[in-house]
Order: structure tokens, then C-alpha cells, then sequence
């Protein structure tokens, strides 16, 4: 079988190394997979659903979703049917995470379309991919030092680009311990609910549809 259509199960402490030191096998997992022209099986559907390619629970809109990105899928992976061989979009990349177990699918603009989870310890093999959503938000402090004693807003980013921020929230001096602490906290969250309700499609796919 082609070497680029495998992830090699090595239980821990097979002879695995770079530089002369052996690999987790999360680690190498990741490698191999990085390397390899196939995709988990167990794709997450954007439509709200679970779907699993091969299986009676496949559905075919989901399916053609990704493939009018340009994704090519093939077969099954013989031996091995937590992956299926696949081929990326035009100018799209898999890149590794920080974490050994979670690598990341971004198109030509350097944009975050997939998150991919594969766990590969022999005794408890797993993975999965998600679309990933578009529109991310967060908590901005104004002083990193004092963090949520201190001014905080929300922020929602187009993949890395910020396209909106709330006003700056600040925790009041008087009212029980939960107040003190949190009504910043409860405030920014609600902003953040607001704008994205009125401006961003809650569905994957409508999000990614968007110029």
C-alpha cells in the first residue's frame, strides 16, 4: 500500500526517532498523519448532525459540502478504517498544533477550515475532523497583569482578522463576592452574544458562504 496512505500503529517504545530520541507516540502519530494524503473517517457534519463516511449514516450533502472546497476522497483505508484516503483543496496545507494529538487543515489564505483529532496510542487509537467555525470570540483585558479585576471586552475575529469589539466592562466596588467578581465577566459574555446573533449565521456552512 502506498506510504501515503498510512498511519502506522507502533505500540510505545518501538524504534521511532529524530536526532537520535525516541517519539511519543501522539507526537509521531501527528507526523505521520501530516505527511500522509488521507483524513479521519469520522468527519463531524456541519450540518448539526454526526455523519461517519462508509457507513449507513452518511450523508450526501454533507459530503458534497466539503467537496465543493475541492476535497477528494477515495476509499477506506484498507487495514486501518479510522481514516479514508483524501486529498486536499488546491493550496491548502495540513499543519500541526501545539498539542501532538491535534493538527489543523488551512486553505490558501492561511485560514483555520478543519480541526483534526487523532489520538494515536495503540491501546486507545481515535480520530475525528470538524469543520471549523469561521467566527471565534474572546475576552480582551486591558491590563494583562490585573486580567478580570480589571477592564475587559469582547472581541469576535474572522479567523485571525478582529471585525468587532465591545466596550470595555469593569466590575463594580459594591455588591456581594459574586458581583464584585463577575458581573464584567456575564456582561462581555452578553455583548458577545448580541453582535454575534445579529451579525453571524449560528450554521457552519452559512459562515463560510460569506465573502
Amino acid at each position: 500500500m502506498n506510504k501515503k496512505n498510512v498511519v502506522e500503529d507502533r505500540p510505545q517504545g518501538a524504534d521511532h526517532r529524530i536526532h537520535g530520541r525516541s517519539l511519543p507516540s501522539e507526537k509521531r502519530g501527528q507526523m505521520q498523519f501530516l505527511e500522509s494524503e488521507i483524513l479521519p473517517t469520522d468527519i463531524q457534519d456541519p450540518f448539526g448532525c454526526e455523519m461517519e463516511r462508509g457507513s449507513g449514516r452518511r450523508i450526501l450533502e454533507s459530503w458534497g459540502f466539503l467537496e465543493s472546497w475541492g476535497f477528494r476522497f477515495g476509499k477506506v483505508c484498507g487495514g486501518d478504517t479510522l481514516f479514508t484516503q483524501a486529498k486536499l483543496p488546491e493550496g491548502w496545507t495540513k499543519e500541526g498544533g501545539d498539542h501532538d494529538m491535534w493538527s489543523y487543515i488551512v486553505d490558501e489564505q492561511g485560514r483555520e477550515r478543519c480541526s483534526i483529532f487523532y489520538k494515536a496510542s495503540f491501546y486507545d487509537r481515535k480520530a475525528h475532523m470538524d469543520v471549523s467555525p469561521r467566527f471565534r470570540s474572546e475576552c480582551e483585558y486591558k491590563d494583562q497583569k490585573l486580567r478580570a479585576d480589571g477592564p475587559s471586552r469582547g472581541v469576535v475575529k474572522d479567523c485571525k482578522r478582529v471585525i468587532w469589539t465591545g466596550e470595555w466592562r469593569v466590575n463594580p466596588t459594591e455588591g456581594d463576592d459574586y458581583t464584585r467578581k463577575y458581573s464584567a465577566y456575564v456582561a462581555v459574555q452578553e455583548d458577545v452574544r448580541t453582535w454575534m446573533r445579529a451579525n453571524v449565521p449560528k450554521d457552519l456552512v452559512e459562515q463560510w458562504k460569506l465573502p
